[in-house]
């Protein structure tokens, strides 16, 4: 029996090198696969046969030791080395490798399944996928805030991540605005502004003077035949004896050379009637509030109602063009007065009111006379700014010399919204945003170094309703220039924009790159790792199973716990080291022929003991 037991151990030989030998012959074959990992066959001892016990140690004998015949080798463990491979660089932003520990995790066919390879693309619904299995990679996708920011929360559970190239649009509303530049020190004090007076207006047939209650409708001129009063605005019609009168009123003019233009809808106003909330007013005060509000005169009326402290009028009744002096007003005589923004860039000129309602009968054409030029020495310039929805918006920014001492000077700078002027009305927001000095030292130096906060009332439908940015203007100066004044501008909002590209960065950031240069985060990929890899159940195609020993997966991004990084644009190549394989490969060689030996030379024995017989 003995010797056919020789023939079985030598096949245990045999079976765990031929085993060995598909091992190693795994790990050549793939020498070349993406992100693969070499295994490593180790042996251990079959079972062995007890003869003797042995016997221990006495007083008079030293002990025996144990008698065991084994009974061949087995496979002990084909266990997978976990060790990083090279990274080959390919260029393609969609490939990323890691380095370290982790595995990319992907999802498939009702399972979730873990790998190495990095070889991703987008399919055609746009998500990112193992390019050789089409499984969705797994990660976390940026949620738009409600400033319009994207935050991606990695607390929540991983998804499909979704990169939209050539869909997705992004616009950054504007959040702070740069003016830079010189202005001169070696002009006028700004000490007027334009003053514009209409004819005297009745509010009855015999030249009642009118004031600032008196309806639209009711309000009468001269200006055809003299001392005859008839209806300024003789399209404004009432829908009963009871309604007031409804119609529009086109105001125009020019401010600082360019033209402005806006539209009064005369009617009741009633914010809980959807219908009569649209309408601006029908009185002669709504209509100056709305003027007012058009021109973007800082006036001194405050946004509560009260009176600003500094402003003060003249013995004859007139504003002395002190700070915020600005107003629109009715005079005793019955006659809108206008008195604006102090600087020749705050001119106000070409004043008219035309009733448009309608073309049935001709309207009279409201034209003012100028009392007054605005003077001092003034720079302005239009810039534009851009909402949530990347909607381009005008602002204008002038600025006029107030003062000067020794010990320096000061300006005041006026913000307004340039855009829509029809829809600036009296219930819907102004169009003078804000206003202030800068202080200038006497080299130059502006002492204002605090941004000054604007706010931007949009009153529009799909966007946040007011729009909030800072005016920085720490960079400005004040020396002599033979070129005058001027004013440069720079701001961080950006219009409309279509993902173009992205990239990914070490720790996972997917980041987008749109056509209006905007860059922002899209999404992170999701790293897992494990307590034990190498209890792991590879599947083929580069993907590993959950096992039974391997632990459950500790889901966070690269660079947090025992994860480690991620380099885009590369693929990590696989581990197996071909000298080491070869050399395993002859000594696997030697071990199975030597086994080989062993068949051979029991069968030979056994021969001879057959042979005994003859």
């Amino acid at each position: 029996m003995a010797l056919i037991q020789s023939l079985f151990t030598g096949i245990t030989g045999l079976k765990a090198h031929q085993e060995r030998l598909d091992v190693i012959g795994n790990n050549i074959a793939n020498v070349n696969t993406i992100g693969f990992k070499q295994s490593r066959h180790t042996f251990s001892s079959v079972l062995s046969d007890t003869k003797f016990l042995g016997t221990g140690q006495t007083s008079l004998l030293a002990g025996r030791s144990a008698q065991q015949i084994g009974h061949g080798t087995q496979t002990s463990q084909i266990l997978t080395d976990f060790s990083d491979g090279g990274n080959e660089f390919t260029g393609r932003e969609e490939d990323v490798a890691i380095q370290g520990s982790g595995f990319f995790i992907a999802k498939g066919n009702g399972k979730e399944v873990y790998t190495r390879d990095g070889n991703f693309s987008l399919s055609t619904s746009q998500t990112l996928v193992l390019g050789a299995s089409g499984y969705g990679i797994q990660g976390w996708n940026a949620q738009i805030t409600q400033t319009g920011e994207p935050n991606i929360n990695t607390g929540r559970v991983p998804e499909d991540i979704v990169i939209p190239v050539g869909t997705a649009r992004r616009a950054k509303p504007t959040t702070a605005v740069e003016l830079s530049g010189n202005l001169s020190n070696t002009g006028d004090l700004a000490l007027n502004g334009t003053i514009l007076q209409s004819p005297v207006l009745g509010s009855d047939a015999s030249g009642t003077p009118i004031t600032s209650a008196t309806l639209l409708s009711d309000v009468k001129t001269d200006i055809e035949v003299p001392g005859t009063f008839v209806t300024l605005f003789p399209n404004l019609v009432a829908a009963s004896a009871d309604a007031p009168a409804s119609g529009i009123i086109e105001v125009s003019f020019t401010k600082g050379g360019f033209p402005v233009k806006g539209t009064f809808l005369v009617g009741e106003q009633d914010i809980s009637n959807p219908d009569k909330a649209k309408f601006d007013g029908i009185t002669v005060g709504d209509f100056l509030t709305f003027t007012e509000r058009l021109m973007g005169l800082e006036t001194h009326i405050e946004l509560d109602g009260t009176t600003d402290a500094n402003f003060a009028r003249n013995s004859d009744g007139v504003a002395d063009n002190a700070r915020d002096a600005a107003e629109v007003t009715v005079t005793a005589e019955g006659k809108i007065e206008i008195l604006g923004n102090v600087g020749v860039v705050n001119e106000i000129g070409f004043l008219k009111f035309v009733d448009v309602t309608k073309s049935i009968l001709a309207p009279n054409n409201l034209e003012f006379s100028k009392l007054q030029d605005a003077t001092g020495d003034s720079s302005q310039r239009n810039f534009t700014i851009f909402d949530s929805l990347g909607e381009p918006h005008q602002i204008r920014a002038s600025l006029a010399l107030e003062s000067q001492d020794s010990n320096g000077s000061t300006w005041r700078y006026y913000i307004e919204g340039e855009d829509a002027t029809e829809q600036f009305s009296a219930n819907q927001g102004r169009r003078a945003l804000e206003t202030g000095t800068i202080s200038f030292d006497v080299n130059g130096q502006t002492t204002l170094t605090e941004p000054v906060e604007v706010v931007q009332n949009l009153q529009s439908q799909g966007r946040f309703s007011n729009l909030t940015f800072n005016i920085d203007f720490s960079r400005m100066t004040q020396f002599t220039s033979a070129d005058g004044s001027e004013i440069v501008v720079s701001q961080d909002g950006l219009a409309e924009g279509v993902l173009e590209r992205f990239s990914i960065g070490a720790n996972g950031v997917i980041t987008g790159v749109f056509s209006n240069g905007l860059t922002e985060s899209l999404a992170q990929i999701a790293l897992a790792s494990f307590g034990n890899t190498n209890g792991l159940i590879s599947e083929g195609g580069n993907l590993f199973a959950r096992g039974p020993s391997s632990g459950a997966p500790e889901i966070g991004a690269a660079l947090t716990g025992k994860r480690g990084s991620l380099l885009s644009k590369h693929l990590e190549s696989s581990n197996v080291e071909l000298t080491t394989e070869f050399t395993n490969l002859i000594a696997t060689q030697r071990s199975y022929q030597a086994n080989a030996r062993t068949i051979t030379t029991s069968d030979s024995i056994l021969q001879e003991l057959v042979s005994l017989i003859r």
